[in-house]
């Protein structure tokens, strides 16, 4: 689906979930659960590179085109792609609609080809770079892309984000890991929460800097910040402790370093919201600490927007794809809405927004959260116009 048709399908309430048995080639063991795919599978075919790398070349093509960067532009340009499993789904079950040739196996099975491939087929002679932190991985990209720039690295950075989780394989593991949901839905802060609901997702944006001439500026990222739970390689800390840390060290900074001229707290809240309970109970309380940290300034509910229960969970793009959904939306001066009857958040300082919560000018602080307790946050303020 392009930007626009997702933002109708939001705006429409609709899912993206269907039974994955619908899909042709699909795991035959998993007919019954729902899941979100790529409904064109010809943006998956090449004989030269792998499924992920293809999908992930068009939507940079497409990218690019919109932004109008030039060839001199593009040439100069850096690329951070973040994955957590890039083509290893085709590596491990190969799809039956495409016809690799065996020469570029080696390379079919690297993280690294997804990157590669973009840059040779866009002619990009900036280095890539291709980040591999599970869940957080897309926004990790976003992350490390807004460090190089605001370093004086480079002007531009291609960001990109790719996951394609529908093989049997892969399934299985997340099945014999509990992460998978058995009751076939994501109501990630219902009491009954079980499990996710995969999706594929493919994700390219456009980051700049801000003070080149002819930008045209749907957000701006103010801060990104990660740290690590050091607890379990599946475990979460029941506290939230650490991403409390992490979301209290944010508002500090945006206090102290005067990067932001309106308040420095969030309009709106993305978290990860997986649709396990344990990341539900975690992230929440993690949330929760670090509002009651600066509680008097923030006295009401802040609004959540959950996107997964819409798009799947993308593993890696999660993050990117949750960002690129939200960017149409406060230039409509008003939040997602969300599919209708999914539960509250369990702590009384969050909400789910609702499509009449006005989001003009704002900050959003987009959480991502990576197997092995990793935590990411990027902060994004949309100019009101």
């Amino acid at each position: 689906m392009t930007c626009e048709e997702n933002t109708q399908a939001l705006l429409r309430r609709e899912t993206a979930l269907k039974l994955l048995g619908k899909l042709p080639g699909s795991p035959p063991s998993f007919s019954h659960l729902p899941a979100a795919w790529i409904a064109d599978r010809a943006l998956l075919k090449g004989r030269r590179s792998g499924a992920a790398s293809n999908l992930l070349v068009r939507a940079a093509q497409t990218c690019v085109e919109r932004a109008g960067w030039s060839s001199r532009e593009l040439r100069e340009t850096w690329i951070y792609a973040g994955t957590s499993r890039a083509n290893q789904g085709e590596w491990r079950n190969p799809l039956p609609l495409r016809r690799a040739l065996r020469q570029f196996a080696a390379s079919n099975s690297l993280h690294s080809e997804v990157a590669a491939a973009v840059s040779l087929d866009l002619g990009i002679r900036g280095p890539w770079q291709v980040l591999s932190n599970g869940c957080a991985s897309g926004l990790d990209a976003l992350g490390h892309a807004w460090l190089a720039i605001a370093a004086g690295l480079t002007d531009r950075v291609l960001v990109l984000s790719v996951d394609l989780p529908l093989s049997t394989d892969l399934l299985e593991d997340f099945t014999d890991s509990g992460m998978l949901s058995a009751v076939g839905k994501n109501d990630p802060y219902a009491t009954t929460a079980d499990g996710f609901l995969p999706g594929e997702a493919a994700v390219a944006l456009c980051l700049e800097r801000s003070d080149l001439s002819g930008t045209r500026q749907l957000a701006r990222i103010l801060t990104y910040r990660a740290n690590s739970d050091a607890l379990d390689l599946i475990r979460l800390p029941e506290d939230g402790g650490p991403l409390a840390d992490l979301l209290t060290s944010i508002h500090q900074d945006l206090k102290t370093s005067r990067i932001s001229t309106g308040p420095n707290l969030p309009a709106l809240i993305c978290p990860h919201a997986s649709g396990t309970k344990a990341n539900a109970d975690s992230e929440c309380r993690g949330i929760e600490h670090a509002l009651g940290a600066f509680a008097a300034e923030t006295p009401e509910p802040i609004p959540v927007a959950v996107f997964k229960p819409q798009t799947g969970h993308a593993l890696g793009a999660s993050g990117l794809l949750e960002v690129a959904l939200l960017l149409p939306f406060p230039g409509k001066g008003h939040c997602p809405p969300l599919l209708e009857g999914l539960s509250e958040p369990p702590s009384p300082r969050l909400r789910l927004c609702q499509a009449t919560d006005p989001l003009g000018s704002g900050q959003v602080w987009k959480i991502a959260s990576g197997m092995g307790g990793h935590n990411a946050v990027a902060v994004l303020d949309f100019p009101g116009d």
